[in-house]
């Protein structure tokens, strides 16, 4: 068997990046009224039909431009401090 010394070569682009959010309403509102994204579509979560799952892109939908969430109205509590398990990230609208 042959291993692929450089298996990311190939990737042509990002399709969507999803996160995980709280309270449905407020991540609805804030992607599409302040940050006027254009809310692409709404399913749920298969696994969990109980949550939503918005996909958010920009107005033209350029490709690599879908961002999605996972939308559960009572997230646990997290640990709040920075380090392992946080990232960030830039959205260009």
């Amino acid at each position: 068997m042959q291993v692929d010394e450089n298996p990311g070569k190939n990737i042509a682009g990002l399709h969507h990046v999803t996160a995980i959010a709280g309270d449905p309403q407020v991540n609805l509102d804030f992607y599409t009224r302040v940050l006027g994204l254009r809310l692409v579509k709404i399913t749920v979560n298969f696994d969990d039909p109980q949550t939503y799952h918005f996909y958010y892109g920009d107005g033209v939908g350029n490709p690599g431009s879908i961002l999605t969430f996972f939308s559960v109205a009572e997230l646990p509590e997290w640990n709040e401090r920075h380090g392992s398990g946080y990232g960030r990230f830039i959205f260009n609208t």
